[in-house]
């Protein structure tokens, strides 16, 4: 547990470091990611979709 606190508080001392001396960009909303992800897998449902009946594999609706 010790080992996995020390891990913890390395990656946040690492990551206080490189946003206060860096140019780091600022992480989308959730929302924002949902909606990007839903539209890559649409992109990859139609690129390897054989042709047929028209059917969604990936039916995801927050």
């Amino acid at each position: 547990m010790l080992r996995g606190l020390l891990i913890f508080a390395a990656g946040v001392y690492t990551g206080i470091y490189a946003s206060q001396n860096y140019d780091v960009p600022q992480v989308d909303k959730p929302q924002e990611l949902l909606n990007r992800v839903k539209i890559w897998l649409n992109d990859i449902d139609r690129q390897y979709r054989k042709s047929g009946p028209s059917k969604k594999i990936f039916i995801i609706d927050f």
